[in-house]
């Protein structure tokens, strides 16, 4: 099964190192330091382009985010046979309480998520894959395809411990709805959200709440700022809160080679920095039941051509990234086609 893996974590890292270098090479330690030279700057002062890595070479839109490691990759055919793994949807209808064959990749096709080393941390991203609105909790899976050691700095993924607990009240708060990127996910930037500051926020929040819902204590132990007070007399009949203040904080995750990590759309995900010599690889699988009225001609059209992403909007921050080069250095498209007809309601295309 490890072969399997190593197998998929292999062709991925020989796809973006051919389709921008345009070399093609086997080899892990060449590809690994391959992979470098979309991150350090300084490796690539002898190349005759160095600014390859970067589509039309212009920085804002790099091959590989240097944060998030999102890579506009989505037709490698290792990695959709992957998605098409049983396994995956087993796990997942075990969340939504449903049968596998029932969901699908309505949001588009898996992704990958490189972080070669020199990689930063990336800034907490919410997965909604649909409107923030509805009562629908939708789920993502990380396959993680390599393996590295338990530490900090080596790429691993992380969760906002009670983010989940406290989701309705700082998504009304700090207006999640206006910073989702057409209902695929939400980058929790520090320009307008931070940890210290909800934790804060939902700490003075409680105190409010437990002394005049609960009736918990005879005064306020801490001098609560109008503005907090402003938005408990908002929300403290929508919004109740554990009587006890949770704080959060980042918890690593277990994501060793083969662990199928899964966060739902309640959950804030970052990945970390990494400082390991092997890039983490990750491919995220986001299955879901099928949405009413579905119409698949869209996604049809873009495993047909393989075309995905905002051609007219690159710098889009999506799920989906505008996949130019791919698209131009990808030729085969037949074994990708025989792969999605037969697995037409996986791939949404029906």
């Amino acid at each position: 099964m490890s072969d399997l893996y190593d197998n998929t974590a292999s062709s991925v890292r020989s796809d973006i190192i051919e389709m921008v270098f345009g070399t093609k090479t086997t080899s892990v330690s060449e590809q690994e330091e391959t992979l470098r030279l979309f991150i350090n700057s300084k490796l690539r002062t002898n190349l005759a382009n160095s600014k390859i890595v970067w589509k039309r070479g212009i920085a804002r839109f790099p091959e590989i985010n240097h944060f998030t490691g999102q890579v506009a990759l989505y037709t490698n055919i290792d990695v959709l046979k992957m998605a098409a793994d049983p396994r995956v949807s087993n796990v997942l209808g075990k969340f939504y309480k449903t049968s596998s064959d029932q969901l699908g990749l309505y949001s588009g096709p898996p992704a990958v998520i490189v972080k070669p080393m020199g990689a930063g941390t990336s800034h907490p991203i919410v997965y909604t894959f649909g409107d923030l609105t509805s009562e629908q909790v939708r789920y993502t899976a990380f396959w993680c395809l390599t393996s590295h050691a338990e530490r900090d700095q080596s790429g691993g993924l992380e969760v906002l411990d009670n983010f989940e607990t406290y989701f309705d009240l700082l998504s009304a708060v700090f207006d999640f709805k206006a910073h989702c990127k057409s209902n695929d996910l939400i980058h929790l930037e520090s320009k307008w959200f931070s940890v210290d500051a909800a934790n804060k926020f939902i700490e003075e929040y409680t105190a409010l709440y437990n002394y005049y819902k609960r009736d918990l204590s005879c005064t306020l132990e801490r001098e609560i700022p109008l503005k907090t007070a402003e938005l408990y007399d908002r929300y403290q009949d929508m919004f109740p809160v554990p009587e006890r203040f949770a704080p959060m904080y980042w918890k690593p995750i277990a994501s060793q080679k083969g662990h199928l990590v899964v966060f739902s759309s309640r959950q804030a995900v970052r990945t970390a920095s990494n400082r390991d010599q092997t890039a983490r690889i990750y491919v995220q699988i986001p299955l879901q039941p099928r949405p009413e009225n579905w119409d698949g001609s869209e996604l049809r059209e873009s495993y047909q051509t393989g075309k995905f992403g905002n051609w007219a909007k690159p710098g889009l921050r999506r799920y989906l990234r505008e996949n130019s080069t791919e698209y131009n250095f990808r030729t085969n498209h037949e074994t990708r086609m025989a792969l999605v007809g037969s697995n037409k309601r996986l791939f949404g295309i029906e």
